[in-house]
């Protein structure tokens, strides 16, 4: 049986700030719609109207579904992409089409409820926005940090400023204590950085292994190479399944 195609919409830009030097996070809503549902973790495709012809691009969701018609999402500027050089310089009112929610990179839950076990998160760059949607519905939907599953997120970036939504992780790992764990890592560092330094693949090991015998969800985001590296060290060190291991590649 062939599965249903993913819902057509036409989408309007809303607002839009910079994260860093380089992303900026774009807000839209879905004209005529009351509502927009995705799961956790899901992208769109944007049909971007250039010159030259309609150019589909995918971009993760970067927030848990609220019930409303919005959905944001975070681009990095590309030198010489036509995508993301489009998306950069539009401003709100601008309108196309958007096809989704779609994808199968989504957090393992039940339907509107938090995660069962504990969960580390890794990502690089942009990779963090499906985990940040994944993070904030867990937290929307398990108030009581106190009963909750432990999350952690292991972020990799260049520098300091890359360090995506970096004041709200900072918050969220004050506000609910033990249940999140925030580990930025920063592959080139100024001198007064006193966090964590180097590739993610050098830091995932400590972080999950101590879920590893109660059982542990492992969700990694960003570019092949990573990811097959993390997924070795999870595999060949600490002994994950398969099914432990739910990643997305973004190239």
């Amino acid at each position: 049986m062939t599965p249903p195609s993913p819902p057509r919409h036409q989408v309007v830009l809303e607002s839009a700030r910079m994260l860093s030097p380089l992303v900026r996070e774009m807000v839209f809503r879905v004209e005529g719609e009351q509502t927009l549902s995705w799961a956790p973790g899901q992208w769109v495709s944007l049909v971007l109207p250039l010159p030259e012809g309609p150019l589909p691009r995918a971009y993760s969701i970067s927030d848990a579904p609220d019930g409303t018609p919005r959905f944001p999402i975070a681009v990095t500027r590309v030198s010489g992409g036509p995508g993301s050089s489009y998306l950069h310089a539009i401003e709100p009112g601008a309108r196309f089409e958007c096809v989704g929610p779609q994808g199968f990179f989504t957090l393992e839950a039940p339907p509107g409820g938090p995660p069962r076990r504990a969960s580390v998160f890794v990502a690089t760059g942009t990779g963090v926005a499906p985990l940040r949607a994944m993070i904030r519905h867990a937290a929307a939907v398990e108030p009581d940090a106190s009963s909750a599953v432990p999350l952690t997120l292991l972020f990799g970036v260049r520098h300091r400023e890359d360090v995506l939504w970096s004041d709200e992780w900072t918050e969220l790992a004050r506000a609910r204590g033990r249940a999140f764990t925030f580990e930025p890592t920063l592959s080139r560092p100024d001198p007064a950085w006193a966090g964590r330094s180097g590739y993610v693949q050098a830091h995932v090991a400590e972080l999950v292994r101590p879920h590893v015998e109660e059982g542990v969800d492992v969700y990694v985001c960003g570019l092949k190479r990573m990811i097959d590296t993390v997924r070795s060290v999870l595999k060949n060190e600490l002994g994950l399944s398969r099914q432990d291991i739910h990643t997305e590649r973004y190239d």
